[in-house]
């Protein structure tokens, strides 16, 4: 019944979902993690909205929360707030959920545990697993392809890929060059690397994952509007139920007593202050033809992360999957421009891109060196530590921030979905969750004391 509701949802708004094949009941990595359900300060915040509503001026709604952006986590969070009985408003500026204008598109991203950006992200990573399989339960269609995964290299990616596993004891298998190469022979790493194979490791369809995010969040009571731009906000109040309002380009006020800020590479439109600390990379994948598609198919072919002998050039990639032919790779932040999302030029591609994917294929994927397919452009929106920006607003409680993902946040958007949700709901900072402290906002982390300065000169 719910799978029908799903689909009926996602028709009737124009989408149709449609994964590239069915899943069976995907086996929790982790034990199940409970339901969320709706706390008194829900009851008590629906009770004075009901009162107010009719008296507002220019009649404009009141919410429990408005979610700005609809992308990776604003889905999510809207996801988990109306399954916890919120009145939910998610807006977002483009006309269909998991849109190409944004980071959040390409048909795959990768998911992983044992994380060479530290062990401290672990846990998270475990909860968003264990969502993701629950998500792709409710729906009953593939959104996670488990692969494996291999971290490679002489240095700081291997390394650090280990000592995550060997700290939470993650299923692993340390590897030389040459035992990679024989496993997996799309792989031609030097000799003198090595490894950490990742069982659990595989691909997540972010489109798709978007998608269901959304239509759930509609099954359970959330109002989404697509194709509404904001303009602007303001608090109206203090406190963590103070009150926001927003106003769109369309001239319409709406009211909320709290709102999360999920606006990926636009962040900086919306809170003007994260302007130095959240910065857009323009980010360009490609797929190239393979000679043997066997040797880079999904079931022998690992997603991966290579580093080379200079710690700066690092790729990642994936094995043929889906509706778009050809081995994928990026480079992580690939030629370094500095990009505003409104004036990002997605159409153009230069022999320098495509030699920055190449360099990579040429010497470690050979079997893959064909011609180049396709290609994708989106963004990475990274901070100077590379970690998140997650936690409420210095001078407006009641606004939730969560952004700057740092080109690695995607696979984790469904746990930081449900710890948003939960703070929300009870009115607290999700900053002091141990799985979020890591991204509140800390005068220690490059360029938060700055940013804290931002906030205390703003208006």
């Amino acid at each position: 019944m719910l799978r029908t509701l799903i689909a009926n949802n996602l028709a009737c708004k124009g989408y149709y979902f449609n994964p590239w094949r069915a899943a069976a009941p995907a086996q929790p990595l982790v034990e199940a993690l409970p339901s969320c359900q709706p706390s008194k300060a829900h009851a008590a915040r629906s009770q004075r909205n009901a009162s107010t509503s009719s008296s507002s001026n220019g009649g404009s709604d009141n919410y429990d929360v408005i979610v700005l952006g609809l992308g990776a986590f604003g889905s999510s969070a809207a996801y988990h707030l109306a399954k916890m009985g919120a009145s939910v408003l998610g807006l977002e500026r483009f006309p269909h959920p998991g849109h190409s204008m944004g980071s959040s598109h390409g048909h795959t991203r990768i998911i992983r545990l044992a994380y060479f950006e530290g062990p401290e992200y672990v846990p998270l990573l475990k909860r968003s697993y264990a969502l993701f399989q629950q998500l792709q339960g409710e729906v009953g269609q593939q959104l996670l392809k488990k692969t494996g995964m291999l971290d490679i290299g002489p240095g700081p990616v291997f390394e650090g890929a280990l000592r995550s596993a060997r700290l939470h004891n993650l299923e692993h298998e340390v590897l030389t060059g040459p035992q990679v190469n024989a496993r997996f022979p799309g792989y031609h790493v030097p000799e003198h690397w090595r490894a950490v194979y990742q069982p659990d490791g595989g691909m997540l369809l972010p489109e798709r994952i978007i998608e269901a995010h959304c239509s759930l969040a509609q099954v359970h009571g959330a109002e989404l509007r697509f194709g509404q731009q904001v303009v602007s906000w303001r608090a109206l109040g203090s406190g963590p139920s103070g009150g926001v309002e927003v106003r769109t380009a369309s001239g319409e006020v709406v009211r909320a007593a709290q709102m999360i800020v999920a606006a990926g590479p636009w962040m900086a439109d919306l809170v003007p202050e994260t302007k130095a600390l959240c910065v857009p990379i323009r980010q360009v994948v490609g797929w190239f033809e393979v000679a043997k598609r066997g040797t880079f198919h999904a079931d022998n072919f690992p997603v991966f992360i290579i580093q080379g002998d200079n710690p700066a050039d690092c790729w990642y990639g994936f094995p043929q999957y889906g509706p778009q032919p050809g081995f994928k790779i990026g480079r992580y932040n690939h030629l370094n421009e500095v990009v505003h999302p409104d004036s990002l030029d997605r159409s153009h591609l230069t022999p320098a891109d495509e030699e920055a994917l190449r360099a990579a294929v040429r010497q470690y994927f050979p079997g893959a060196d064909g011609k180049l397919l396709a290609r994708s452009t989106c963004m990475f929106t990274n901070t100077p530590d590379n970690h998140f920006i997650i936690d409420r607003h210095p001078r407006h409680p009641q606004v939730l921030l969560c952004s700057a993902c740092s080109g690695h946040g995607f696979k984790m958007a469904s746990g930081v979905g449900q710890l948003l949700a939960e703070h929300v709901e009870q009115e607290s900072n999700p900053a002091e969750h141990e799985e979020l402290k890591l991204h509140r906002i800390n005068p220690d982390r490059p360029g938060h004391a700055e940013l804290l300065r931002a906030f205390q000169g703003s208006s």
